[in-house]
Order: structure tokens, then C-alpha cells, then sequence
């Protein structure tokens, strides 16, 4: 009966302390978003944005 109610105990202490982390961890970040190196990833190129024109219409 012990380890059964362990069992229906643990998850949930494991989840609150799990939140607490996190919460601490976003606290003490400094988060940065660079949206050119996003835009890289998604496969277009970063702008330059001292030239900045937009981009040609697709020909098909």
C-alpha cells in the first residue's frame, strides 16, 4: 500500500519541481531574439537593411 501511494504521489511532486525550475531559469535569463538568424533558418536571407527593397514577384 506504501509504494502505491509513492506511486500516485511522485509524478506530481516531480512536475511541481520540475515548474519551479523553470520558472527560476526564466527569472535569471537574459533571452536575445535575432530575428535575421530566425529568418535563416526558415530559409530566407537576412535582410539589409540599409538597402532594404522587397522581393520579386515569382514568375511561373
Amino acid at each position: 500500500m506504501k509504494e502505491q501511494i509513492k506511486a500516485a504521489i511522485l509524478p506530481e511532486k516531480q512536475q511541481e519541481v520540475f515548474k519551479k525550475l523553470k520558472e527560476d531559469l526564466k527569472k535569471g535569463a537574459k533571452v536575445t531574439v535575432k530575428e535575421d538568424a530566425l529568418k535563416t533558418l526558415d530559409g530566407e536571407k537576412p535582410a539589409d537593411k540599409s538597402n532594404a527593397q522587397p522581393p520579386a514577384p515569382d514568375k511561373k
